[in-house]
């Protein structure tokens, strides 16, 4: 059975280990067919009448993270929907797996000690009881996107605009772009809507497979 094609993350994450003063986006710009890496892109018109290019693999999983971050009720439904590893970053950025957080397991074999005949529901009762700056997630704790200080800030997920100051290609940055700074979260690129044709010319001409989907550019947009 063949082997199913490996996504633009997968194939980013296959690089070389950046070096420290370098980010990955340096590197892969070091290599020839970047576009090999990144795949097809889309591009589409955002709320704001700004024009965003992003690696199809990256939109998808953007768009899937930010829709499940707006709707997900619950900490189980956001593991549900969720690819394992953006489930460990989001326990990560919210601290949830800080040493001072006991996990059920290890509050569950501590109890035992105390008293070898508590059954696992008693226990599971007692953890949940515990204040939730003390334990980690339970599968029916209400989730909220608003207590992801990164997500609220902006600085995560990746920003599209912000991103393609990486990847897109330096001639392309040069004569199409325009580097601007935000307030909080910094440098990110920007296309005038102008120059709609021009650009996917020049992406094409990169070697780019260009095709324009407004929805999904904007859900990764977190519009």
């Amino acid at each position: 059975m063949a082997m199913p094609e490996p996504t633009a993350d997968e194939r980013l994450r296959a690089l070389p280990t950046a070096p420290a003063h370098r980010s990955r986006w340096e590197v892969l710009e070091s290599f020839a067919h970047v576009r090999d890496y990144l795949g097809p892109v889309v591009y589409g018109v955002l709320p704001d009448e700004t024009l965003v290019f992003i690696p199809r693999d990256l939109a998808v999983r953007l768009a899937t993270v930010c829709s499940v971050l707006q709707t997900a009720a619950t900490w189980g439904e956001l593991r549900a929907r969720l690819p394992a590893e953006v489930y460990q970053e989001i326990l990560w950025i919210t601290g949830a797996t800080d040493p001072e957080r006991v996990s059920f397991k290890a509050f569950y074999r501590r109890a035992r000690r105390r008293r070898p005949r508590l059954s696992r529901a008693a226990a599971r009762r007692a953890y949940a009881a515990l204040d939730p700056r003390q334990r980690r997630p339970l599968p029916e704790d209400r989730f909220e996107a608003t207590t992801i200080g990164s997500y609220t800030d902006g600085d995560w997920p990746a920003w599209p605009n912000q991103e393609m100051l990486g990847w897109v290609p330096r001639p392309i940055k040069e004569r199409y772009g325009e580097v601007l700074d935000s307030v909080f979260n910094g440098p990110f690129l920007q296309f005038s809507v102008a120059d709609e044709a021009a650009l996917v010319e020049a992406f094409t001409q990169h070697g780019y497979l260009c095709v324009r989907d407004d929805e999904l550019v904007g859900k990764a947009s977190g519009w």
